[in-house]
């Protein structure tokens, strides 16, 4: 017999499930910023992994590398390394190349990792008797095969977490999935500083921070597995990565798609690079001269940034600077103020005396591959 509708009271508590509903019931799950690594603002291109001791960023955004100065030079990192066909849904990816092999020796590391703000963590209770399950997964793929280390951390660097995930065959995307019990102990940071450190070792297997103690939180600082795969020790052995989702709870749901702009603009809180257009000339701040070398321009950022930043650029000579009555090349840049989080003022000088004070101007990048970039990196 047919039934002409459904009532309220025919349906039970149990049917209801997530899957059945039309909707996301849990938006904003994934505390990975930029899994997908569809946004690169500082290059699309190959580059050498560079820098020691720290973590420096170089393609996608809000991933960065923490290596060991034994490793430095000697890797290439690009978002859409070879030119991959990613997993199903996805369109990018990152990918690593090991261009001169060093086998590990003593306290090194190599490590891609994002450090997840403090402020996006403190539902999950780290610290407490409440402490949240976690679960991580992701897409990899390897021109090699065995155990890799994976690892979280504090930012206190004395509470970790280091496990392994196996990739099985070469030259393959293998979706994997990780659930961590929350630490119940240690300290948590739950501001805009480091809160968790979400680590994938492809070089930690010797020395002080790797260990044989796998699947349980530790009081130490590790980041690799003695028994892991190091990637280092390789010449042109290769590693990708996509899809990294990390949320509350024991299963791993459907990887978090977000609108581009909502991506940009999370990743934007932490790093901007004002874009020029495809022909360049792009305006970034608009102010006034105070005398005939010197002017402050307000520059306005799109989204509020996390904290304290830094101003970087390409070249002083990609800066152009406009006044009612003259135009220049900057031959120093500098912020003069850090008016609020959403906005700076930027003070430009000229070599040579060009304008007039009290003349209103503006700056501008002067051709595509001009890079001027506020930088509030965890």
């Amino acid at each position: 017999m047919a039934i002409s509708k459904v009532t309220t009271a025919s349906i039970t508590d149990a049917d209801i499930t997530t899957a059945k509903l039309a909707y996301d019931a849990a938006p904003f799950r994934n505390i990975i910023i930029n899994g997908d690594m569809s946004i690169a603002q500082r290059s699309t291109s190959s580059e050498t992994v560079t820098g020691s001791g720290g973590l420096y960023y170089h393609t996608v955004d809000r991933f960065g590398m923490n290596i060991h100065s034994d490793f430095n030079n000697k890797s290439t990192m690009a978002q859409n390394l070879d030119s991959l066909t990613a997993p199903d849904y996805f369109d990018d990816y990152v990918g690593l190349q090991i261009d001169t092999a060093t086998t590990p020796s003593g306290d090194v590391y190599y490590n891609f990792r994002q450090q997840i703000e403090g402020n996006n963590i403190g539902y999950l209770k780290f610290g407490t008797s409440s402490a949240k399950t976690i679960t991580i997964s992701f897409w990899v793929r390897s021109t090699l095969t065995g155990n890799f280390s994976f690892s979280l951390r504090n930012a206190n660097s004395d509470r970790s977490f280091v496990t392994t995930y196996n990739i099985a065959t070469a030259n393959t995307w293998e979706k994997k999935t990780i659930t961590i019990t929350g630490d119940t102990t240690g300290t948590w940071t739950s501001t805009n500083a480091v809160g968790l450190t979400a680590n994938w070792g492809l070089g930690n297997s010797t020395g002080t921070f790797s260990t044989s103690t796998l699947n349980s939180w530790q009081g130490a600082n590790k980041t690799g597995a003695t028994s892991g795969v190091d990637l280092v020790a390789t010449a042109n052995a290769k590693w990708y990565i996509t899809g990294i989702q990390i949320e509350a709870g024991d299963t791993a749901s459907d990887f978090e798609f977000l609108p581009v702009d909502v991506n940009l603009a999370r990743c934007q809180r932490y790093f901007w690079s004002p874009t020029t257009g495809t022909s360049g000339n792009g305006s970034v701040g608009v102010g006034g001269f105070f005398n005939t070398t010197q002017g402050d321009f307000l520059v306005s950022f799109p989204t509020a940034m996390r904290g304290t930043y830094s101003l970087g650029y390409s070249a002083l000579s990609d800066i152009r600077v406009t006044s009612h009555t003259a135009a220049y090349d900057a031959s120093a840049i500098a912020l003069n103020a850090s008016v609020a989080l959403t906005s700076s003022v930027v003070r430009i000088t000229s070599g040579t005396a060009l304008a007039t004070a009290g003349n209103y101007g503006y700056f501008f990048l002067k051709n595509t591959s001009a890079r001027l970039n506020f930088d509030a990196e965890l």
